[in-house]
């Protein structure tokens, strides 16, 4: 039902909160809480779900829940580094999936830096998450897994980000000749 709402009623208009400021509250405590709780299930299926929803939710209010996503991100990036047998290769790669689809969001990457890295009051999320992929790019056992090519996939799209941010900034500096 939430990846229908989701999917259906797309990003509120700026400044608004989907469905009333009632709805927003059920999301931000209730939902979430239980999202996050879902993700310590061991079930494929029930992981799976979570985390497509999870998406779905973060992509379309991710400026309403940032403490949240920051919990959400926080308990991810513990899921893909945990060495136990608790947590299976699948719900690692589905973990790192995830990650990839968030940083793809246009401007995500730039926001978790902005809003995490630099605040006063929370932790350098940006950079746990990049050692995280850092950590899962290179194999083990000279074996590559798609657990390694996801994380490398993660960081390609991280530089590819900052390099096309990079380009922008220089092409708004350097004055263009006159169309003519």
């Amino acid at each position: 039902m939430v990846n229908r709402a989701c999917s259906v009623h797309g990003p509120p208009p700026a400044g608004q909160a989907p469905g009333g400021p009632s709805l927003l509250a059920l999301v931000q405590d209730n939902l979430c809480r239980s999202l996050i709780s879902l993700l310590a299930t061991e079930r494929l299926g029930t992981f799976a779900a979570t985390i497509r929803c999870c998406f779905l939710v973060f992509s379309v209010l991710k400026c309403k829940l940032k403490l949240q996503l920051e919990n959400f991100l926080t308990k991810i990036s513990e899921i893909i580094s945990c060495e136990g047998v608790r947590v299976s290769q699948e719900q690692k790669e589905l973990s790192i999936e995830f990650l990839v689809q968030l940083y793809k969001l246009p401007g995500f990457v730039t926001e978790l830096y902005l809003n995490y890295d630099c605040g006063l009051y929370t932790g350098n999320l940006f950079e746990e998450i990049t050692k995280v992929l850092s950590k899962n790019a290179f194999p083990q056992d000279r074996h590559i897994s798609s657990t390694n090519k996801l994380a490398l996939e993660g960081l390609m799209v991280v530089l590819n980000q900052i390099e096309r941010h990079c380009q922008r900034r220089i092409s708004d500096r350097v004055p263009q000749p006159p169309q003519y």
